[in-house]
């Protein structure tokens, strides 16, 4: 006698279940699990919908914890940035008369008003790129526009 199974699910590497999982689709979505085949998401779903596809040796449950991705990666500096729109590149300067030229050419040529327009672009390509964290940035950008224009007037 001879049994025989025949299953319709296919093998991963990886399952993760039961998450609060960010997706970085057009929705910023979130999911319960998804799956892994060679280092790739290969699906994404309810727990439910993701075991009724696939098998895997290594499952996580995520005990309903926050998974984000690529945050590692997707990161500014925006104070830093806006500190450095607001100094005279010195770099290459080979005198101090030209230092001293570049820091008089860089104090005629200030305004706080392009200085915003940069800046402002700057962060608006970042939140489109980057919506789970955009809130606090911008925030923290125009605070720090209302600071730096307050100082200089």
């Amino acid at each position: 006698m001879s049994i025989v199974s025949c299953s319709s699910k296919s093998e991963v590497d990886l399952i993760v279940f039961n998450g609060n999982i960010y997706t970085v689709n057009e929705g910023f979505d979130t999911i319960e699990a998804f799956a892994v085949y060679n280092g790739k998401f290969i699906d994404t779903g309810t727990t439910e919908q993701i075991f009724s596809k696939y098998t895997a040796l290594d499952i996580i449950d995520a005990q309903e914890q926050t998974i984000v991705p690529g945050l590692i990666d997707a990161h500014a500096h925006f104070m830093r940035l806006g500190t450095t729109m607001q100094e005279a590149n010195l770099v290459g300067t080979e005198s101090y008369d030209e230092m001293i030229q570049r820091v008089i050419n860089f104090q005629k040529n200030k305004n706080y008003n392009q200085l915003k327009k940069e800046i402002f672009s700057l962060v608006k390509n970042f939140l489109s790129k980057n919506k789970i964290i955009g809130v606090y940035l911008l925030l923290s950008c125009i605070k720090f526009l209302i600071k730096g224009i307050k100082k200089s007037s």
